[in-house]
């Protein structure tokens, strides 16, 4: 049964790779876990990635932060698959640092660099590549982004009739209604572009009706955020 190493330099990684873990096991593909520096323990990181296809392992999830040298070090020196986790670790310098470290790998040893912190995806990465051998897998990954779609299509029909309660709050003049109403949106969606255009264009449709509402719903929409003060009017 293939497996999946995840290693990490240091304890404090832990928190962010555990959602490498935590996926690898809804999928459930068997994985190991281990604290590996390059730095500090070099001998055993060698002897990890020179012995990993031996023990079962079929992909190394390696997660580092600062100056993060171990996923493209355990790539030279093992013939598997290697996904590297940028980690925004104490001493990293905006988590720029990390990225750059783990991505820009000279020719001829890759490794699949995913997002700051994006253990998740690396996780998900890894069961894709076991799922062209294994179909259990593969059905399991096929399962899953059927669920993220019906999830988005769910959240788009919710937020399509949100949006029309508001407009017609609008055009009937009930001004609390349509703050309460922005109020629950803002605070229920994930305030995406498509959000702040359809109330963007609700409010630029009602300027002379309620100056100071709309206002503050424009600049909420200009900054994507959501103050606490926002509705002292």
């Amino acid at each position: 049964m293939a497996k999946v190493g995840i290693i990490m330099g240091s304890k404090s990684d832990l928190p962010i790779m555990q959602e490498a873990v935590d996926i690898l096991n809804d999928f459930g593909i068997a994985n190991e876990v281990d604290i590996v520096s390059a730095h500090r323990t070099p001998d055993k990181m060698m002897e990890y990635g020179k012995s990993a296809h031996e023990r079962g392992i079929s992909v190394i999830i390696a997660g580092a932060g600062g100056a993060a040298h171990l996923p493209g070090m355990i790539a030279s020196i093992t013939p598997l698959p290697v996904i590297g986790v940028p980690i925004k670790s104490r001493n990293s310098i905006d988590g720029w640092d990390s990225v750059l470290s783990i991505l820009q790998m000279p020719g001829g040893v890759p490794v699949g660099t995913v997002a700051l912190n994006g253990a998740k995806n690396a996780g998900i990465l890894a069961a894709e590549i076991i799922g062209i051998k294994d179909k259990s897998v593969q059905n399991k990954i096929i399962e899953y982004k059927l669920e993220l779609k019906n999830k988005v299509i769910k959240d788009g029909l919710g937020l399509t009739a949100f949006v029309g309660d508001l407009e017609d709050a609008y055009q009937n003049g009930l001004w609390e209604d349509a703050q309460l109403l922005t109020t629950k949106l803002f605070l229920a969606s994930d305030r995406s572009r498509g959000t702040m255009d359809s109330l963007a264009e609700l409010a630029l449709q009602n300027t002379k009706r309620n100056t100071v509402f709309v206002y503050h719903l424009l600049r909420a929409v200009q900054f994507q955020e959501i103050k606490e003060d926002i509705w002292a009017y």
